[in-house]
């Protein structure tokens, strides 16, 4: 298995002392920064943007940005579900989002694979491949 080597985490958005760059070395770490530090997030339905990158041993790098919100203080694993998510959304293999229709979906995956040419493709070599992907 390849592993996950590290996590960069930095909230985009909160109080400057907040907006710090961090490093975890699992997804783990990251989902337990998450549930300690949604408590200063907004706790009426919107989110702080966060932007993440996974870097395995082998160099591979998947960059998300992360919406973190108050309900996820206490989540077990809330970054590590957002993230293979996101994996799963640039893949195509996910359903369109309540109130889209799978046209919508469709246009939207040809959108996404213009401005981000061999994403879908890296985002199967990490959902197939031997990549770690679960907070372990």
């Amino acid at each position: 298995m390849i592993r996950i080597q590290q996590v960069f985490f930095q909230r985009a958005e909160g109080d400057r002392h907040e907006c710090q760059p961090r490093t975890f070395f699992s997804l783990a770490q990251a989902d337990l920064f998450v549930r300690t530090a949604a408590r200063t997030a907004p706790d009426d339905g919107s989110y702080h943007k966060c932007d993440a990158v996974v870097v395995w041993d082998d160099g591979t790098k998947w960059a998300f940005r992360f919406d973190m919100t108050y309900g996820h203080v206490g989540h077990f694993s809330a970054f590590a579900h957002d993230f293979k998510l996101d994996l799963a959304w640039h893949t195509g293999i996910m359903a369109a989002p309540d109130g889209a229709s799978e046209e919508e979906r469709a246009q939207a995956i040809v959108a996404f694979d213009k401005m981000y040419p061999g994403r879908r493709e890296l985002a199967n070599k990490i959902l197939t491949g031997d990549y770690e992907v679960r907070a372990s």
